[in-house]
């Protein structure tokens, strides 16, 4: 269990350093009038897998979309992430997901993170203490910049796929509990796209 702790205190470190708010979420202010389409960055991983980053991103888009945002699609999300050089396992500074947004031309840009995913280690083979995922959710207004909300949450998961009998790498997420944990990140987000007036 202490190597799985010193996992995690490493990616609160990483998400501090990088700009991270580890918090529960908290709007700051009010994106500019009549936000309605929203941009779902590929999700940046770290201790976990690019199957659980893909599996959580799908999440949030789908919460986006319930919620009555315009989604951009996952191909054109993809082409965007590669116009503006996004590195999947590299923090990345909120100007450049700034950047993604706007190559979709979206009003608000959703930076999810997976920090880490699984159990402890060091435990007995058949046993799965707590097993977790630890997120960290930004949202961005595309046009100033500003962060309007930000969330880490380590969000206890049921439903892990095994995959490996490697401790560091032993879990994936499978979609149901992707799009939970999706729900968890985005709890304290209120807003919601607005028509226009004209």
């Amino acid at each position: 269990m202490r190597a799985w702790g010193q996992r995690w205190a490493l990616a609160v470190t990483f998400a501090i350093s990088s700009g991270g708010v580890v918090a529960e979420g908290r709007p700051s202010s009010a994106p500019e009038p009549f936000p309605r389409s929203a941009a779902v960055m590929p999700a940046l991983y770290f201790s976990a897998d690019a199957t659980s980053a893909a599996v959580f991103t799908e999440g949030l888009r789908q919460e986006m979309r319930d919620r009555g945002w315009q989604v951009s699609s996952s191909t054109a999300s993809a082409a965007a992430a590669q116009a503006v050089g996004l590195r999947s396992r590299v923090h990345q500074p909120d100007w450049k997901a700034v950047a993604f947004g706007r190559q979709l031309k979206a009003d608000v840009i959703v930076y999810p993170r997976l920090l880490a995913l699984g159990v402890g280690v060091g435990g007995p083979s058949d046993v799965c203490p707590d097993p977790a995922a630890v997120l960290l959710l930004r949202v961005l207004d595309a046009r100033t910049g500003r962060c309007l909300y930000s969330r880490q949450v380590a969000y206890p998961v049921k439903e892990l796929v095994r995959k490996s009998t490697d401790p560091l790498e032993t879990f994936t997420l499978t979609a149901e509990t992707g799009h939970a944990a999706a729900v968890a990140a985005l709890a304290g987000f209120r807003q919601r796209p607005q028509a226009s007036p004209h």
